[in-house]
C-alpha cells in the first residue's frame, strides 16, 4: 500500500491511500489448482506486506516477495532441482526469463509481448481458472495414451508371436493394426 499526495495551486490537498486487493475469484481459482494436486508458490517483486495479504486472501503459503528476475529464477531452480515439474504463470516484462526457464511458461493474455514470447502458453482473460481446466485435461490426455500405447505393445506382441507361429500372415497382422 502506498499514499499519493496530490496538491492545487489554491493550496488545496488530497491524500489518495492505494493498495493491491485480490481479485474476488483468485481464492477458488488457487483452490482448483490445490485440488489438482498443485503445489502454488508466490513469487513477486512487490513489498513484503501486499504480497503476504494477498497470498493469505488466496490461500498460498509459499510467498517470495521483493523478487527480481534473477530471484524468480533460483526459486524455479531450486524447485526443479528437488524433483518437481516447475510451471511458472506471469504478466510482466520481469517474467520472461522465468516463463522460459520453467518446464512450463504461461503467460497472461494482457502481459507484456516479452512475456507472451516467452510464454509456451497464453491464458485468456485475466483469470487463473483456465489454468486447472487445461491441467485437467492434460491429464486426461496423458492417461489416454498411456492407455493406447500399452493397447498398441499389447497387440504388436500377439501379432508378432501370431505370425512367428504361421497362424497369420504378417502382411495381414501389420495390415491391422492401425
Amino acid at each position: 500500500p502506498g499514499v499519493v499526495v496530490l496538491d492545487s495551486d489554491d493550496g488545496r490537498s488530497a491524500l489518495i491511500h492505494l493498495a493491491d486487493r485480490p481479485r474476488p475469484e483468485l481464492g477458488g481459482d488457487i483452490a482448483a489448482l490445490q485440488r489438482l494436486g498443485v503445489d502454488v508458490h508466490m513469487l513477486t517483486g512487490d513489498h513484503a506486506d501486499p504480497a503476504a495479504r494477498i497470498a493469505a486472501a488466496a490461500g498460498i503459503k509459499s510467498v517470495i516477495s521483493r523478487a527480481d528476475p534473477e530471484a524468480k529464477l533460483a526459486e524455479l531452480r531450486r524447485l526443479a532441482a528437488s524433483g518437481r515439474k516447475v510451471l511458472f504463470v506471469g504478466d510482466g516484462i520481469n517474467d520472461a526469463a522465468a516463463l522460459g526457464a520453467a518446464h512450463v511458461g504461461v503467460a497472461m493474455a494482457d502481459g507484456s509481448a516479452p512475456t507472451l514470447l516467452a510464454a509456451d502458453g497464453v491464458l485468456s482473460g485475466d483469470r487463473l481458472r483456465g489454468l486447472s481446466a487445461a491441467l485437467q485435461i492434460a491429464r486426461q490426455v496423458k492417461a489416454r495414451a498411456a492407455w493406447d500405447l500399452g493397447r498398441s505393445a499389447v497387440y504388436n506382441l500377439a501379432a508378432v508371436v501370431a505370425a512367428v507361429a504361421g497362424l497369420v500372415n504378417p502382411l495381414v497382422a501389420a495390415i491391422l493394426m492401425p
